[in-house]
């Protein structure tokens, strides 16, 4: 067999193995920046609303927070004239829009009133933590609704399929995350 010939396959193979590895890496890139800005462009949707809904908390003179948790927050206020109520609220069933197995339901109702017919939205979110504080530079927590002088609102999304895996095999997600102290005006002392 010619020496040439047998050196040529083997160039031509490695350069073809180098290109399509190339091909690969830039596609797997690709993959986890896509997913990775969807992912940003989905917490930002909720942030936008957290900041639309948190902008009502102690407003109005009929204004109350009704009840809180660490994964729920609900309040009335002045909205357009009206007495509404606002709720998010963490629940921890599945969110079966998505692949992720760590979604839970991030539900959103409002505002809305005694009617029927409420706003109510659903988003994937991993954590959504709510921690009311006794002051306004968020340290001390407040043992009740009375005490709040300070909200502050902490939101986990990751991507709805995975990104790569860990070592040990399980699969790894994009992860977006967003944290924000709100000091309501009406609620200062």
């Amino acid at each position: 067999m010619n020496l040439g010939i047998t050196v040529s396959y083997i160039i031509g193979g490695l350069m073809l193995i180098s290109i399509l590895t190339l091909n690969n890496t830039v596609m797997q890139d690709s993959y986890k920046h896509t997913v990775e800005m969807t992912t940003g462009t989905q917490a930002d949707e909720i942030r936008r609303m957290v900041m639309h809904d948190m902008q009502y908390l102690a407003f109005g003179p009929d204004s109350d927070i009704l009840n809180f948790s660490d994964e729920h927050i609900r309040f009335k206020s002045l909205y357009r004239g009206q007495t509404r109520v606002f709720s998010w609220q963490l629940k921890n069933n599945g969110f079966n829009e998505t692949g992720n197995p760590n979604d839970k339901t991030l539900q959103r109702n409002g505002p809305m009133d005694d009617k029927p017919g409420s706003t109510m939205s659903k988003y994937p979110a991993v954590k959504f933590k709510v921690t009311a504080f006794s002051d306004e530079e968020g340290n001390v927590v407040a043992a009740s609704k009375d005490q709040i002088r300070s909200v502050l609102i902490e939101l986990v999304v990751q991507s709805s399929e995975p990104v790569g895996s860990y070592s040990d095999g399980s699969p790894r997600y994009s992860e977006t995350g967003w944290r924000k102290l709100f000091l309501p005006d009406n609620i200062m002392i």
